[in-house]
């Protein structure tokens, strides 16, 4: 019940608009240079060479020279540097120079100092242990509230603030207003301001700068054993990086038969599913959903259950 009050007081506020953001639709890969995919790397080449990772003049040919400065922006930014432009990558290029030219609304210099962290500009993976900090002292029924880039409420980071300063996030996680439970939200530019819960949001509520949320992208290490019964209880193993609380297992694609998830650990290298009865035999493709980003993992050969 308290939980739902805190939901039902979440006001939508318009808090900043974007412009020359730079939007990449799909995936890009080294050697692209075909009439579909030229001016997308030239919109990529543009955004790597003003934020001085390419030195090179853009041409739309994905040479060597923007593999090198993908890799290289992938790494200052802690994605995995694979040089492949997938979907945690054009999300944070997309975040990054959408965050460049923000232009904030009503919301005073004042107010925005008063959470002094995060700071304009900071990224954050999903999942990482984070310090949201302010200075201004909070009231019974403050609440931390996540926004996303055009001020709409994603959910309530913390509705139990009241007379600290601070308060120890993992980066991503909120309570959902529509489910009342907790979910990460996907890579995107947020900001986190405090509210009174009985009043809902005002122009003076404190808030943060913009910063941006990035998603550790999926690798898979192993996966065993190769083949297990359809039981429900049998485990299968999953070691790798970038797994997280959000992310499930399908097999055959993102619209196949969802997996029994067991456990995932908190270092995201584990996950433990199990197969459930109703499971065609033979020889599927592993797919890890992490709700921003479906990747193909390996295959898994399912057999008859006892």
């Amino acid at each position: 019940m308290k939980k739902a009050l805190f939901f039902a007081a979440l006001f939508l506020f318009p808090l900043a608009s974007y412009a020359m953001c730079t939007e990449l639709s799909s995936d890009l890969i080294q050697g692209a240079n075909d009439a579909k995919t030229k001016g997308a790397v030239t919109k990529l080449q543009n955004f790597l060479k003003t934020n001085d990772y390419l030195s090179a003049t853009p041409n739309g040919n994905f040479g060597p020279a923007t593999f090198a400065a993908v890799k290289k922006f992938q790494s200052a930014n802690n994605l995995s540097a694979t040089g492949i432009v997938n979907a945690a990558t054009r999300t944070l290029i997309r975040t990054k120079s959408c965050a460049s030219a923000v232009s904030t609304q009503p919301v005073s210099t004042q107010n925005a100092k008063l959470i002094t962290s995060p700071r304009q500009g900071d990224t954050f993976t999903i999942g990482q242990n984070q310090t949201v900090a302010w200075n201004v002292d909070t009231k019974p029924n403050s609440v931390l509230v996540l926004d996303d880039e055009n001020g709409v409420a994603k959910g309530v980071i913390s509705s139990n603030i009241y007379g600290v300063k601070s308060h120890a996030w993992k980066a991503g996680k909120v309570y959902s207003a529509e489910s009342q439970s907790e979910k990460n939200v996907p890579p995107g530019t947020y900001r986190i301001h405090i509210q009174d819960s009985t009043v809902g949001r005002t122009a003076n509520d404190p808030i943060s700068g913009a910063f941006t949320l990035v998603g550790a992208s999926v690798s898979l290490t192993t996966i065993t054993p190769g083949s297990v019964p359809a039981d429900d209880t049998a485990a299968v193993v999953i070691f790798g990086n970038g797994l997280t609380s959000s992310s499930f297992v399908l097999l055959d694609g993102a619209k196949g038969l969802r997996m029994n998830k067991l456990f995932v650990s908190g270092d995201g290298k584990v996950l433990v599913f199990s197969v459930p009865r109703n499971t065609p035999l033979g020889i599927h493709t592993v797919t890890i959903k992490n709700g921003y980003e479906t990747v193909d993992v390996g295959t898994l050969t399912v057999t008859l259950g006892e």
